[in-house]
């Protein structure tokens, strides 16, 4: 399996899709500097827009095609994990959360949510111990991984 998320013909496919768009765009710009006056420049404008316009499908397209050909990637990913392994690690994760300890009180939190101590998503982050009250003063949402 390659390392890159998009295949030859993607590239190929999103490649001249903006490849024409800028062929278009170019004819549509250089048609309006030729005209002196605003109504002249009117249809070569929308020309070039039109242009735009298909350099971003073709942009779109690149990126969609990426996308998912990554999802398919996780589901196989995923598919390739036994379920009792899945729902083992989902209970480790949960235990390791919760474990009691003299912070029991105390929670951390970044600006959006807040977390025990011991949660995996809190690990190695620079955050001062406060208070649950603080955290829900500040505006924070407790963390869906260890549920403070």
């Amino acid at each position: 399996m390659s390392a890159s998320p998009w295949t030859r013909r993607d590239v190929l496919a999103s490649a001249a899709v903006m490849a024409v768009g800028t062929a278009i765009w170019i004819v549509g710009w250089y048609r309006v500097a030729e005209r002196a006056s605003m109504q002249g420049q009117r249809g070569p404008l929308n020309l070039a827009a039109a242009g735009v316009l298909v350099i971003g499908v073709g942009q779109a397209t690149w990126f969609l095609s990426g996308r998912r050909h990554i999802r398919n990637r996780y589901g196989l990913l995923l598919a390739a994990v036994p379920e009792g392994v899945r729902e083992r690690a989902g209970r480790a994760a949960a235990v390791r959360c919760a474990e009691p300890g003299a912070d029991e009180d105390r929670y951390v939190g970044s600006e959006r949510y807040f977390h025990r101590a011991h949660c995996p998503m809190a690990n190695g982050r620079p955050w001062v111990p406060s208070p649950r009250s603080e955290q829900l003063e500040a505006n924070r949402a407790p963390c869906g991984m260890c549920a403070p």
